[in-house]
């Protein structure tokens, strides 16, 4: 029996340009429902949230005992509620975004009659939440083609100070000189993984303590949420890069041999000549 060699350094980077890099724990946003009456903005509430909590996924058990063996066997899923963490500004404004929401689960809870209080429905106070986890601003390079125009030198440098063409949307950068043709695929603030709550609503909101000795310090609140269920897609999920590579793929050949022909006849007119 042969035994397997180690792990070396090339395989563990073959590894991580293969799966586009290591996932960053700072690199998230959170998309709350809108509550009109808060006066909020749900974008503002991503930018100031320090910290979140991603589900967990624990399945319930029951011991099953046969003879004198016994074995704890699935029975149900539990979900545990999860954490966020919100800065807070001078105008309160996460504070009165999460006092809207809980107006919503006990809509007289600020009433000092304890008498007055009760519960709302169910579906008035249940929203999705979604957690994203983004990628790296990362640039992978698609296609390269360098072009080989039979030009003198000394106008190929010419043409080249120019500088190059550059266009294309916000996921794919094109740039296209006298030189060559060059695409790349840009993932920059893209989804990595993307999480879903499931009728969510808050369960707890644990506002900070004041200190005096806290000179510094920045306000924050935890809140702390409970859902139904929960999803997650990752990115290979959708085969978001494989459709990208295949449509590229499918294209490169056309590509590159138009744009190669159009500037042979734009530099051959410019320069009276017959470029082939």
């Amino acid at each position: 029996m042969t035994a397997s060699k180690p792990a070396s350094i090339d395989q563990l980077s073959s590894q991580i340009t293969k799966h586009n890099g290591f996932a960053r724990s700072n690199l998230f946003s959170v998309v709350l429902p809108r509550w009109e009456q808060s006066g909020q903005d749900p974008r503002d509430l991503n930018l100031l949230c320090k910290n979140v909590q991603l589900p967990s996924f624990n399945i319930a058990t029951i011991p099953r005992e046969i003879g004198m063996s016994t074995t704890e066997v699935a029975h149900g899923m539990i979900f545990q509620p999860i954490t966020m963490t919100f800065r807070v500004m001078n105008d309160s404004g996460v504070r009165k975004y999460f006092e809207t929401w809980m107006d919503k689960v006990i809509p007289n809870w600020q009433s000092p009659d304890p008498t007055e209080h009760y519960v709302g429905y169910y579906d008035d106070y249940v929203k999705p939440i979604e957690i994203r986890q983004l990628k790296k601003e990362l640039n992978v390079p698609l296609f390269e083609k360098q072009f080989n125009l039979p030009l003198p030198g000394f106008i190929k440098k010419r043409l080249t100070n120019l500088g190059p063409l550059n266009f294309g949307t916000n996921l794919i950068d094109t740039s296209i000189g006298f030189d060559g043709i060059e695409i790349d695929l840009n993932l920059a603030g893209s989804n990595s993984y993307v999480c879903t709550l499931h009728e969510a609503y808050p369960e707890i909101i644990n506002y900070e303590t004041l200190a005096d000795d806290q000179v510094n310090g920045l306000s924050e609140i935890t809140v702390t949420f409970k859902y139904k269920n929960w999803s997650g897609v990752g990115l290979q999920d959708n085969n978001l890069l494989s459709k990208i590579e295949r449509e590229i793929t499918g294209g490169l050949h056309q590509l590159r041999d138009g744009v190669e022909d159009k500037i042979k006849t734009r530099v051959g007119k410019a320069l009276g000549i017959n470029i082939t």
